[in-house]
């Protein structure tokens, strides 16, 4: 008796299929990705302490990077949708939105349009002119350097006078340095040391458009060393525009953390991306320039607190509300 050809069996739905069993990956190849993504933070960020000529570059990659992955954490809230699901539509555009947003507003922060011109002041009532083309608003920015025998923990304050033919604004500041940076360092490096800010921006508010300005060094502090250098530069984006546009892309992000929730998923998107916001908003309205790794540092700390924490606890209240 002939034996039967048991490939060709078929049962009630037909020929029996072979399944085929799903090798899981390894672990090197699910935390490569990971792996990776570290190491390009931790070599950023060694750029920015240790590299300073390069520091505003490895910056701008650093947040712009930090912006494109805290998108992609928000945009993981979409996996628990409907294949139909439209709504997954509006969370990729706001997603989209925002990240295009952070990176620009970055880019624009630690990359600002080259100065017009630029004073150097040795002295107290010393004066220089700078002549400006163009319309518009200008911000001054006002740079120096403490003195050698000023210790770890310091102050100094400076009034600058803008004029401009019968009309003058006054721009006053400080400086500041704070116990753990190195008061021996030289050169780029002191501007870069930890806890020091040698430099400030002011937008001037009275004076605008083009003219002959003439800038004094009206006081200064004997903690400083002269000279005091001040530029001028035109403002590409007012504050303002910045305020309203981070308004406008909260209540988007509400809305779609909202939805989200009401599809029975706890959302993250609200928390990673106020995180992203808070912090490239917060050295929008403070970097000056003098040190990259403080302006990061600083920032970091607000988005984490202000963005993440107060992000998610209002995020949790608008869901009470509407969802």
């Amino acid at each position: 008796m002939a034996s039967e050809d048991t490939s060709k069996r078929t049962g009630p739905a037909g020929p029996k299929k072979k399944i085929e069993s799903m090798e899981p990956p390894s672990v090197a190849a699910k935390y490569l990705p990971y792996a990776l993504a570290a190491f390009v933070v931790v070599s950023l960020v060694g750029v920015i302490l240790r590299v300073p000529a390069y520091a505003t570059q490895a910056a701008t990659a650093l947040l712009s990077a930090g912006a494109i992955g805290l998108g992609y954490l928000a945009w993981q809230d979409t996996h628990g949708f409907a294949p139909d699901d439209s709504f997954r539509t509006v969370v990729g555009a706001a997603t989209v939105a925002v990240v295009a947003t952070l990176i620009a507003t970055a880019a624009l922060t630690l990359n600002p349009p080259a100065a017009i011109g630029t004073v150097t002041l040795p002295a107290a009532g010393a004066s220089g002119t700078i002549t400006v083309g163009g319309g518009g608003n200008l911000v001054a920015r006002v740079a120096g350097e403490f003195a050698p025998d000023v210790g770890a923990s310091a102050r100094a304050s400076y009034v600058v006078l803008v004029a401009r033919g019968g009309a003058t604004e006054e721009i006053e500041g400080e400086f500041e340095r704070s116990a753990g940076e190195n008061p021996t360092s030289s050169g780029n490096m002191a501007s870069s040391a930890r806890g020091e800010v040698t430099a400030r921006r002011h937008r001037l508010t009275q004076l605008r458009g083009p003219g002959r300005y003439t800038v004094t060094l009206d006081r200064t502090h004997e903690n400083l060393r002269p000279p005091m250098r001040v530029s001028l530069h035109q403002e590409l984006v007012p504050p303002w525009a910045f305020l309203v546009a981070f308004g406008l892309l909260a209540v988007l992000v509400l809305i779609a953390d909202v939805g989200i929730a009401k599809r029975n998923i706890e959302p993250v998107y609200a928390p990673a991306l106020f995180f992203a916001m808070g912090m490239v908003l917060y050295l929008n309205r403070s970097y000056a320039g003098s040190s990259v790794g403080d302006g990061l540092f600083a920032s970091f700390l607000v988005g984490l607190l202000g963005g993440g924490v107060g992000g998610e606890l209002v995020a949790r209240g608008v869901r009470r509300v509407f969802g």
